[in-house]
């Protein structure tokens, strides 16, 4: 549950819980790949208004190589 509610919070964990509690919950890693390719687009716009690389990567906690790398499967 500490995991959970570090990543949503307190009050919304107790609420998945009051709601879900006792059952298995799916949450398939389509959704992932929905938030990377979201991030992915916010990074390219952010290069492509002059950000440094630096910048960005601190921003969204990557290394500039991970930057380089997402831009390079966009561009």
């Amino acid at each position: 549950m500490n995991d959970i509610i570090g990543v949503i919070g307190e009050s919304a964990a107790y609420a998945l819980a009051a709601a879900f509690g006792g059952c298995t919950l799916y949450i398939p890693k389509s959704m992932s790949n929905d938030i990377s390719a979201k991030r992915n687009k916010e990074i390219k716009i952010l290069y492509g208004q002059g950000e440094k690389l630096n910048e960005i990567a601190l921003a969204y906690g990557l290394s500039t190589r991970q930057i380089l790398n997402i831009l390079s499967k966009i561009i």
